[in-house]
């Protein structure tokens, strides 16, 4: 992806939150200093948005209609939104979305066996390639869930999360 000084930020999980009085707990001094607030899908950032949160990272790939309008429109109107997309056909699905601003996307990058992302460096390449090469999207890096290597602190499962991180920063060179 060729960023030479790549920023990393890090995304409180406000999926919980389903109101927006819920959604605006979270913003606090320490949230707006971070990168914003991690929702599972568009409507959850449809709450996140109506409680003020104007930086949205929906940690999956959006593919139906009404989550790419509701991503669309929230671009249109200045909210600061990302999507994952880990697929080709991702890809093509947010590009016929957009509307007057490109989306802003993340390649996700999984695992072999995983359940979500591209699941090699290859394949995410194709898909950072396919977003990158169409101007209705914004290529603006890689994400991750790195939980699937382990739910706890034991040292296989760090090994694991620091050699998945190390993956993405290959992806990023």
């Amino acid at each position: 992806m060729n960023r030479k000084s790549p920023l990393i930020r890090i995304s409180p999980c406000g999926e919980i939150a389903t109101s927006p009085q819920g959604a605006a707990l979270p913003t606090e001094p320490s949230l707006m200093r971070s990168g914003g607030i991690t929702v599972a899908t568009p409507w959850q950032a449809e709450v996140a948005r109506a409680a003020g949160i104007d930086r949205i990272l929906v940690a999956n790939e959006v593919v139906d209609s009404a989550g790419i309008r509701s991503v669309a429109d929230a671009t249109d109107h200045g909210t600061e939104i990302y999507c994952w997309v880990d697929s080709l056909e991702g890809v093509s699905a947010l590009a016929d979305g957009a509307r007057d601003r490109p989306i802003r996307v993340l390649v996700e990058y999984g695992r072999p066996g995983g359940r979500t992302g591209a699941r090699s460096i290859g394949d995410a390449q194709n898909v950072a390639d396919a977003a990158r090469s169409d101007a209705r999207l914004e290529l603006c890096g890689v994400s991750g869930f790195e939980w699937t290597y382990g739910p706890d602190r034991s040292p296989e499962a760090r090994r694991g999360v620091v050699d998945f991180l190390r993956q993405m920063e290959e992806l990023l060179a």
